[in-house]
């Protein structure tokens, strides 16, 4: 499980004319997703009347190539669940450096420490956090392919690519 799961595409139309197919294919009311595109990149969402919390969107960014145009595609949650799992994981992780400072600190000055159990405490919530993430993706599955065949909707030339 990839926390913002990536993949790369390619394309033998310029990135100018890549941008113009997906705008064309979002405002054609044929697309089965919502999106906005600007320069050098797209972001494609879920239809409102399907948004759940754990939806996903997708990132494009458009990038020229000797022979036409490379696609960076990044799959991530919405920005209010990114946040909040960044800031769950910046906690947990606070609080285990802390932890075991203090804790090592108190084992250093003969104290008995009962912080040093925060340590692996710390550790098991950012395992958990990390499963809660991935049962989520889970959940948002069927999306994440339904906007992947959007993109190739939009520009049926595409091909895989294994640029990095």
């Amino acid at each position: 499980m990839q926390i913002r799961p990536r993949f790369y595409l390619k394309s033998s139309l310029a990135p100018d004319a890549v941008l113009a197919h997906i705008r064309d294919y979002l405002n054609s009311g044929k697309a089965d997703c919502d999106g906005t595109v600007s320069s050098h990149h797209a972001l494609l969402r879920v239809p409102e009347s399907q948004i759940h919390y754990w939806s996903p969107q997708l990132t494009v960014q458009v990038e020229a190539a000797d022979d036409g145009t490379v696609l960076r595609c990044l799959f991530s949650p919405m920005p209010a669940v990114w946040t909040m799992f960044v800031a769950i994981y910046a906690a947990i992780g606070f609080l285990g450096i802390v932890a075991l400072i203090w804790g090592l600190v108190e084992w250093q000055l003969g104290i008995a420490s009962k912080t040093l159990w925060l340590v692996p405490a710390a550790a098991l919530g950012g395992v958990s956090a990390w499963l809660v993430a991935g049962y989520g993706q889970k959940l948002g599955h069927e999306q994440m392919v339904m906007l992947r065949q959007c993109l190739f909707d939009a520009l049926p030339d595409l091909q895989e690519s294994e640029t990095t």
